[in-house]
């Protein structure tokens, strides 16, 4: 299905249920792209000021091989645009150098991340997850053109790896803690889709049902919402205040 309108910006194929090519490689693919060079300086800027909280163990290493099978990918995609010539050579050559950069980046946020922070990466979750969306789209039109079957998939690759880092970004570290910092809750370690589904809440929904819920089966809420601590900091600001409404600004 490959023609000539593919090098135009489209973004609708004529008469197709598709984009056009040069399209996707500006919008779904060089715009995320630069958004992932772009943060990492933040991340590299966090790190320098941080102390290393989290031991690598296999699950680090699991991503770390995930995403150099990512950067693999990456670097041969850049090899085939270039032996494709279907698109505008230095528009393909751009965005398949940025996409390696970019999958570079993932890597380092993925290391800084897993050894630098007790609380997975939002940012990291949410860029997976849409440009997963992107790079099955972009596999879906590179399958519709006979003649780029390999890049698509390439793609497909791309899409899978980023869906295997996105589960293993839900994987919760806290055995990995190091022993010596402040115990944090449950809520605030898990993945970022487990905390905004709340699914780390299944299991406390699983006692349940099968019984009655005790104080021992609440999840660890760690060291912050520790009842002592929050008791005597609240007896500490009670004794100290003057104020008639002490109690209605307390509680409110």
């Amino acid at each position: 299905m490959w023609s000539a309108m593919d090098n135009t910006f489209g973004p609708v194929f004529p008469g197709e249920f598709d984009f056009t090519l040069l399209f996707e490689r500006c919008m779904l693919g060089m715009v995320p792209a630069g958004i992932a060079i772009l943060v990492l300086p933040v991340y590299l800027r966090a790190m320098a000021s941080a102390i290393n909280q989290v031991r690598p163990g296999r699950l680090l290493w699991a991503k770390l091989a995930t995403a150099t099978a990512l950067v693999g990918i990456q670097l041969a995609a850049i090899i085939l645009w270039r032996q494709a010539g279907l698109l505008r050579s230095d528009i393909a050559l751009a965005a398949s150098v940025l996409s390696f950069i970019a999958s570079l980046a993932v890597a380092a946020i993925l290391y800084i991340v897993h050894s630098f922070s007790l609380s997975p990466s939002s940012f990291l979750s949410i860029y997976l997850s849409i440009t997963m969306a992107f790079d099955i789209t972009m596999a879906r039109s590179y399958f519709l053109r006979n003649s780029i079957d390999a890049l698509g998939g390439l793609q497909a690759a791309v899409a899978g790896l980023k869906f295997v880092l996105m589960l293993l970004e839900e994987v919760p570290k806290r055995r990995l803690f190091r022993s010596k910092l402040p115990r944090p809750g449950i809520g605030e370690t898990v993945g970022f889709w487990s905390r905004t589904l709340l699914l780390w809440v299944n299991p406390l929904l699983r006692v349940g049902f099968r019984k009655n819920i005790s104080v021992q089966d609440l999840p660890d809420i760690g060291d912050r919402f520790d009842s002592k601590m929050l008791f005597d900091k609240f007896v500490s600001h009670w004794e100290q205040s003057q104020s008639t409404q002490v109690l209605i600004t307390t509680l409110y």
